[in-house]
C-alpha cells in the first residue's frame, strides 16, 4: 500500500478525533468513555502529564473500535477506528509528532459545545452527503486515498450526530479474483 499524502492522514486523524469526542459519554453516548471531556483530560494529566491528550484519544479509540467492530464486523472491512496497518502506522507517526496533543488542546475550550464540534466537520470536506443509520459501505480500501471518501465518511458521522442515530461507515478490503 503506497504512502498517503500527509494532508489525507491529518484529515483522517482530525475526523477520528471529532468522532471520538462526539461519540463519547459527553455527547452522543455511543460509547461510555469520558476521557475526551475537560474532567477526563484533567484526570489523565495526573497520570500522563506530557501525553494526556494522546492517551485520552487512544483510550476512547479502543471503545469506539469495539462498538464499530460489533456493528460492522471485522472480516474484510475497515472503519475509522481500525484502518489498514500501513495507514495506522502513519497515524501513529503523526501522533508522535504532537499533532493529536495540539488538536485536542485546540478543542478543549469547545469540548462541551456540540454545535462548535459539529461545525468542525465542514472544514474536513466541502460536501457532506446524507447518511443512514447503521453500518454503511462507503467504498473500498483503494478509496482511502481519494479525497471524495473524506466527504462520505464525515457526512455519515455528522448527519448521525445531528439527527440522533448511530452510523458506522466502512470500506471493504479489495478482493482477489
Amino acid at each position: 500500500m503506497p504512502e498517503f499524502v500527509t494532508e489525507q492522514v491529518e484529515a483522517i486523524a482530525r475526523l477520528r478525533l471529532l468522532v471520538a469526542v462526539l461519540g463519547g459519554a459527553g455527547h452522543a453516548k455511543w460509547w461510555r468513555t469520558e476521557f475526551l471531556t475537560p474532567a477526563g483530560l484533567r484526570f489523565l494529566e495526573r497520570l500522563y502529564p506530557r501525553t494526556s491528550p494522546l492517551a485520552a484519544l487512544r483510550a476512547t479509540g479502543v471503545a469506539a473500535r469495539t462498538i464499530h467492530d460489533s456493528s460492522i464486523g471485522r472480516g474484510g472491512v475497515y472503519h475509522l477506528f481500525r484502518l489498514p496497518e500501513p495507514l495506522e502506522m502513519e497515524l501513529q507517526a503523526l501522533a508522535g509528532s504532537g499533532l493529536f496533543d495540539e488538536a485536542v488542546r485546540e478543542l478543549v475550550p469547545s469540548l462541551d459545545s456540540r454545535d462548535v464540534l459539529l461545525a468542525q466537520f465542514d472544514a474536513l470536506s466541502p460536501e457532506l452527503p446524507e447518511s443512514e443509520p447503521g453500518p454503511q459501505r462507503i467504498g473500498t480500501v483503494r478509496d482511502l486515498r481519494r479525497d471524495s471518501l473524506m466527504g462520505r465518511w464525515a457526512g455519515a458521522y455528522v448527519h448521525a450526530f445531528r439527527n440522533g442515530y448511530r452510523a458506522f461507515p466502512y470500506v471493504e478490503a479489495e478482493r482477489a479474483l
